[in-house]
C-alpha cells in the first residue's frame, strides 16, 4: 500500500571550522604565529633583565640555603631554579635552561644525600659560568653532561 509521499527534512548543522576557514578577515596560523613571535620579542630585554635578576637572587639564595640548610629555603632555591627553567628555555637560552633543569632534578631527588649541597654549588657555579659565556660548545656540552651526571646521582 502506498500513500501520500512524506516529504524529508534534511537538517545541516553549521559547521563552524568551515565557516572560519572560509571568512576573509581571519587570520592565517603561520601569520599569528609569526606575530607572536614579535610580540616575546618586543618584551625580550624587559624578561632577559628579570631573568638576570632571577640569576642573581639565585645566588643569594643557594649561598643561605647551603649555610643553614632550612627546608623552607631549599624550597625556595628550588622555586627560583623552576623559573629560571621556564624563562631561560622561552628565550632559547637552552644551555642555562637545561643545568636549570638538572638543579631541578637534584634537589628533587636528592636532598638527603650526603653531597646534596656541593652538588648545587656545583650548579650554580656551572649556571654563572654559561651566564657567562664562559665556555666554548664542546666544554658546555660536557659540563651539562657532568651536571646531569651529578643529578642522577651517577657522579
Amino acid at each position: 500500500m502506498s500513500g501520500p509521499a512524506i516529504p524529508v527534512r534534511k537538517f545541516l548543522p553549521e559547521n563552524r571550522l568551515a565557516k572560519v576557514l572560509d571568512d576573509s578577515n581571519g587570520v592565517l596560523f603561520g601569520h599569528a604565529l609569526h606575530k607572536a613571535a614579535q610580540n616575546i620579542e618586543g618584551l625580550r630585554s624587559t624578561h632577559l633583565a628579570a631573568l638576570e635578576k632571577k640569576l642573581d637572587d639565585l645566588n643569594i639564595r643557594a649561598a643561605a640555603a647551603a649555610g643553614s640548610r632550612d627546608p623552607a629555603e631549599a624550597a625556595e632555591l628550588y622555586r627560583l631554579a623552576r623559573e629560571i627553567l621556564n624563562d631561560a628555555g622561552a628565550f632559547k637560552l637552552k644551555d642555562i635552561s637545561r643545568a636549570a633543569h638538572s638543579l631541578c632534578e637534584l634537589m628533587a631527588s636528592a636532598q638527603n644525600r650526603k653531597q646534596f649541597w656541593a652538588g648545587v654549588a656545583i650548579h650554580i657555579d656551572a649556571i654563572n659560568a654559561l651566564r657567562r659565556d664562559c665556555a666554548n660548545d664542546n666544554s658546555r656540552g660536557v659540563m651539562l653532561a657532568g651536571l646531569e651526571a651529578i643529578s642522577r646521582g651517577n657522579a
